[in-house]
């Protein structure tokens, strides 16, 4: 993640991690902040993640998503990724 971004700037520093995400830990990367929303009682419906295109390519390419995800057949036929783990993907981009 890219800390100097703008959709962290004002993010509290332990709301946000610096790690380098592959095409084999993007997708678990995603569910272990899923993890965090929910023991913060967050609600399911209506989440949204803002990604950049960089992470957005890297979780249409990890296998542990695209062969067993919510919308692995969408992202077979179409390359569209949309939801994962219920949560509405947009792609901003890089420099937000």
């Amino acid at each position: 993640m890219n800390t100097d971004s703008k959709l962290v700037e004002n993010a509290m520093p332990m709301h946000v991690s610096e790690e380098t995400l592959t095409t084999e830990t993007a997708y678990f990367a995603f569910l272990d902040g899923s993890l965090v929303l929910f023991d913060k009682n967050i609600p399911v419906e209506g989440r949204v993640a803002f990604v950049s295109p960089e992470y957005y390519k890297l979780i249409k390419l990890d296998k542990n998503f695209t062969q067993s995800g919510d919308k692995a057949y969408d992202i077979a036929v179409n390359g569209a990724v949309g939801k994962v783990d219920k949560t509405a993907i947009v792609v901003t981009p890089t420099a937000y």
